[in-house]
C-alpha cells in the first residue's frame, strides 16, 4: 500500500505539472520534472523488483498491482505529452508575433496563442475561421496586448508606420491587425508581424 501511495502521489503530481506546462510558461518546471520524475522512477524501480519477488514466493498475480498502477501513471503522462505535442506540431497556416504574443493558426482550423510576459505566458487553444483576409478566433482571452478576437491580414509598408519601435522591429510587409466587429482597426492596438504564411 505504501508503494501505491508513493507512486500515485509522485506520478499524479508529475502529470499535473506536465499538463500545466502546456497552459502556462514556468521557469521552474524543469526542476519539478527532475525532482518528481526521479522520485517516481526510484519508487517504480523498487516496486517492480519487490512485486516480482513477492510473486515468486506467493504466485499471486495481485502482487503486481502496484507495478500495474505505476505503468498506468506512466501511460497517463505519456498521453498528456503526446496530445499536446501533436497540437503544437500540426502544420501551420499563418504564424505571427509581436510584444510577447506568439500566434500560430494551424491548417486544421485550430490555433495556439501564447501571450504575456516572457516568463509567464498563458497558452490559449481554440478554433478559428478564416474568411477572405479576416481571422475570427474562438474562446480567446484578452489581455493588454490581445484586445480582440478578430484579426485582419494586411500589407503595410514601413513608410505607413509611425511608431519608431515598429519601424525598427518589423521586417515583414504583412501583419495581423486587431479589428472590431465592423472590420475597423482598433485604435492603439498592436500589430502582429506575420512570420509565416502558407496560404495558397
Amino acid at each position: 500500500m505504501k508503494r501505491i501511495i508513493s507512486l500515485s502521489i509522485t506520478g499524479i503530481l508529475f502529470a499535473i505539472v506536465l499538463y500545466y506546462s502546456y497552459q502556462f510558461d514556468n521557469l521552474f518546471r524543469v526542476f519539478f520534472y527532475l525532482i518528481l520524475g526521479t522520485l517516481f522512477f526510484i519508487v517504480f524501480y523498487k516496486t517492480v523488483f519487490e512485486n516480482y519477488a513477492d510473486y515468486r514466493k506467493t504466485k499471486e498475480k495481485i502482487r503486481y498491482l502496484p507495478t500495474l498502477i505505476g505503468m498506468g501513471i506512466i501511460l497517463l503522462n505519456l498521453g498528456i505529452y503526446i496530445y499536446f505535442e501533436n497540437k503544437l506540431n500540426l502544420p501551420t497556416l499563418i504564424k505571427a508575433q509581436n510584444h510577447g504574443v506568439y500566434a500560430d493558426f494551424k491548417t486544421n482550423g485550430e490555433y495556439i496563442i501564447k501571450s504575456g510576459s516572457w516568463a509567464s505566458k498563458v497558452h490559449q487553444y481554440g478554433t478559428y475561421k478564416l474568411e477572405d483576409n479576416i481571422i475570427i478566433a474562438s474562446n480567446l482571452k484578452f489581455d493588454d496586448v490581445l484586445v480582440s478576437n478578430r484579426f485582419k491580414i494586411q500589407h503595410i509598408q514601413t513608410s505607413e508606420l509611425t511608431n519608431p519601435t515598429e519601424i525598427q522591429n518589423y521586417q515583414s510587409d504583412k501583419y495581423l491587425l486587431e479589428i472590431d466587429s465592423n472590420g475597423n482597426e482598433i485604435i492603439g492596438s498592436y500589430k502582429f508581424e506575420i512570420t509565416e504564411d502558407n496560404r495558397k
